[in-house]
């Protein structure tokens, strides 16, 4: 069996994996990375063809984007993913395009061919934790990975060979279901996300942290803007708060109101014990979509505002900047990866006036959850994945030191062989 990083290993973004064995071949994810006017995997022409079947673990840009292209290369099969990330897709098309058009680029692909990518649905053929017969020699098993809604990771078995790819995997979801992988064998290769690196830090103290600046700001009556991605950390951050601040002010994008609702609809991706009725979130949130109302909004006691774009490409959370920049009672306040010549990643270099600070939510594995997977699924060979080289080579050699064999730090365009 043979891997190829396309994308996604060494660096932040654009994940693809390109895993082959005898006469057939499966692609695990296709995705871009923001920086410059859009970056995409090293799809090869040669090989597009050889392709069975692909996999979305989840609808996030990075993971997903350029499908399209692998489509406009020669790709006619399937993509299989959830339902609940399907549905999310067309948003985030919509985000890249506007990302790659306001530098200047233009996508590689007709805006067609986003419509004529054929996917079929996992949970049509068999729950979580059952297997799927892909082609007489491909099987696959599937379950919750705790990233995002309808986000998973996935088990594939290859005519004999066996790969697990754990996609975005967050064990400490506080609003998501997360189902921990079971390999009945053990995977040939396995392809983890690591993207925190040695980090050991727990997604509560994390909290604590946001939490205490969040009252920070209230208590000198400043506004928090929380610019946040449509679905997923948007959802979980405002029930936190919603709970955490029973007196403050919430106000909420139409976009990211949609979103909370939409949420409803899925209601099996999320845990029962904080899963809250349509009457509490509507009695918490004002709901914004108009420039005027914005206006209004601003002029009134301090609010917690939630906008579109967790990386504040949105002209709606540049907005929200612009007001709010001069007074310096006011945050703004960012909770995920700000990619290089993002707005955000500028604001933190060069901010001025009100406070701006950077903050992580836990969506995806610190060194213990790395070292409970590998504990889990003990691995012949692990790619260690979704973090910059330099940050998996510390991991690699720290979990070498600690007794853990066969892990890879790889980078795009990489080839391995697995025996």
């Amino acid at each position: 069996m043979k891997a190829e990083v396309w994308g996604g290993a060494g660096e932040h973004g654009r994940s693809c994996y390109y895993v082959e064995h005898q006469d057939m071949a499966v692609l695990l994810d296709c995705g871009g990375k923001k920086e410059a006017a859009g970056v995409y995997p090293l799809l090869d022409k040669t090989k597009v063809n050889k392709i069975t079947a692909v996999f979305l673990s989840h609808a996030h840009e990075d993971h997903g984007v350029a499908l399209p292209l692998l489509y406009e290369l020669g790709y006619a099969g399937d993509v299989w993913t959830t339902k609940a990330t399907y549905e999310q897709l067309p948003y985030y098309f919509k985000a890249w395009k506007s990302f790659v058009e306001q530098r200047g680029g233009t996508v590689p692909y007709a805006e067609e061919t986003t419509k004529e990518i054929t996917f079929r649905f996992l949970e049509d053929e068999a729950p979580m934790g059952e297997a799927i017969s892909i082609t007489k020699d491909i099987q696959v098993t599937w379950g919750a990975s705790g990233h995002m809604l309808g986000s998973i990771w996935l088990q594939l078995h290859i005519a004999g060979k066996n790969v697990f790819y754990s996609g975005d995997y967050s064990p400490e979801s506080t609003l998501l279901t997360v189902d921990p992988p079971s390999f009945p064998t053990t995977p040939d290769l396995a392809i983890i996300d690591a993207a925190y690196g040695i980090d050991t830090t727990s997604q509560q103290d994390l909290l604590n942290v946001l939490q205490d600046k969040v009252a920070e700001v209230l208590a000198r009556k400043g506004h928090v803007l929380m610019p946040v991605p449509v679905f997923g950390r948007s959802q979980e951050l405002w029930m936190m708060f919603v709970k955490r601040f029973p007196q403050a002010n919430i106000a909420v994008e139409k976009e990211i109101a949609e979103g909370l609702l939409y949420w409803k609809r899925w209601g099996n991706w999320v845990r029962e014990d904080v899963l809250m009725d349509n009457r509490l979130m509507k009695e918490r949130m004002t709901i914004v979509s108009k420039d005027e109302e914005r206006r209004e909004l601003l002029m009134k006691t301090p609010h917690i505002i939630f906008v579109p774009g967790g990386m504040m490409e949105s002209k709606i959370s540049q907005w929200y900047d612009k007001q709010l920049r001069n007074d310096e009672r006011n945050a703004v306040l960012l909770t995920g990866h700000a990619a290089a010549d993002t707005y955000a990643a500028t604001l933190l270099k060069h901010h001025h006036g009100c406070e701006v600070a950077s903050f992580r939510y836990k969506i995806h594995q610190g060194y213990f959850d790395v070292r409970h997977m590998l504990n889990h699924l003990q691995p012949h060979i692990t790619i260690l994945a979704h973090a910059n080289k330099a940050k998996t080579d510390h991991l690699a050699d720290l979990l070498h030191e600690n007794g853990y064999n066969g892990l890879l730090s790889l980078q795009p365009g990489d080839c391995i062989n697995v025996s």
